[in-house]
């Protein structure tokens, strides 16, 4: 005699986990963007950023820079300035580094000065090698 099943499953993700099924598994991952994830995220933008500035100036790994960094959100500039602005400077060896928001004054003259979209963020950028 057959019975019919009395148990239905369904499977309901909460709204920030992805679920991708594979042969013999499914992975979930949870794809909720907190404030530090957003901040590392773009504290390694900026980075990445920097340290291409410093191969276009052919500067040497030890060489220290002197960066100043115009951000056009303020809600990104706050995230970038607050726990990772030291994070920054340390990993592109910066001696000074100002990270201000745009409606501050622009960069002052520095040996390479680029504008970068990051994520639809306008940053501009000046970096100069450091006086020793």
């Amino acid at each position: 005699m057959f019975c019919a099943p009395q148990v239905t499953f369904t499977e309901k993700l909460p709204a920030d986990v992805f679920s991708a099924p594979m042969t013999d598994a499914t992975v979930y991952v949870d794809v909720a963007l907190t404030p530090d994830l957003e901040a590392e995220g773009y504290a390694r933008e900026v980075i990445r950023r920097i340290q291409e500035m410093r191969r276009q100036l052919d500067l040497a790994v030890e060489d220290f820079i002197v960066v100043e960094a115009a951000v056009a959100d303020t809600r990104v500039c706050e995230l970038v300035t607050g726990s990772w602005r030291n994070g920054i400077a340390e990993e592109v060896r910066a001696r000074e580094l100002s990270i201000h928001n745009t409606t501050e004054p622009a960069p002052k003259a520095f040996q390479l000065i680029k504008e970068w979209d990051v994520e639809g963020i306008a940053m501009t950028i000046g970096i100069s090698k450091a006086d020793t």
